[in-house]
């Protein structure tokens, strides 16, 4: 690793952005206030935007097939 910026995205409004994140060998995923946001890991292109039906309650986590999100309604849900 370099420390040289790869890429740069805005996906959203960066004061309503979630400060949890989730990664994995392809994407990268933010939720921006109710909006899940799946990133290309090696272009920095926002490859889908999905609306939540709640917010988060904790910290997102990733493997290679799914995001799973624990959102605020007490559901576990994944992508």
């Amino acid at each position: 690793a370099t420390g040289r910026i790869l890429w740069k995205t805005r996906p959203g409004k960066a004061y309503t952005a979630s400060p949890f994140l989730a990664f994995n060998s392809h994407s990268v995923y933010i939720v921006d206030n109710v909006d899940l946001v799946g990133i290309n890991r090696e272009s920095g292109n926002i490859v889908f935007q999905h609306a939540l039906l709640s917010g988060l309650s904790a910290g997102m986590a990733a493997d290679d097939d799914q995001v799973y999100l624990p959102l605020a309604d007490g559901t576990l849900t994944s992508y």
